[in-house]
């Protein structure tokens, strides 16, 4: 393998690390946020159609019912933070859950980059 090869496949293997750290810590984030506002907020969580975390499920939730709500809320949450998050106090979270998410989305593209260049290369 040459050092070009290594290099490329170094920086494959980064990129993929990098996804994963971030898309679980936008993940950690999200179920953080959808317990406060299930504990804090309920008539707004269930306006939002009783969504679920990645790892924490409320109990009066069904899974078919949270799976479909938690991606439209994780989307929703992404681009903007609800009006309930300054009244709660944690406008920051929903900034880190969105910039995990960026990150998480920019390392994949970078990923799939290194990826195809790396195959093409050899």
């Amino acid at each position: 393998m040459s050092q070009m090869n290594a290099l490329i496949w170094g920086i494959t293997f980064f990129c993929l690390l990098v996804f994963f750290v971030f898309l679980f810590r936008s993940f950690y984030f999200f179920d953080k946020l959808i317990k406060l506002q299930y504990a804090n907020q309920k008539a707004e969580w269930e306006r939002d159609g009783k969504a679920g975390g990645f790892i924490w499920l409320p109990d009066d939730s069904t899974w078919s019912q949270e799976w479909l709500a938690r991606g439209r809320v994780y989307e929703s949450w992404c681009r903007q933070a609800p009006l309930w998050a300054e009244q709660e106090g944690v406008k920051k979270d929903f900034r880190k859950l969105k910039m995990a998410k960026i990150v998480a989305s920019f390392s994949i593209i970078a990923f799939l980059l290194a990826f195809g260049f790396g195959v093409w290369v050899k």
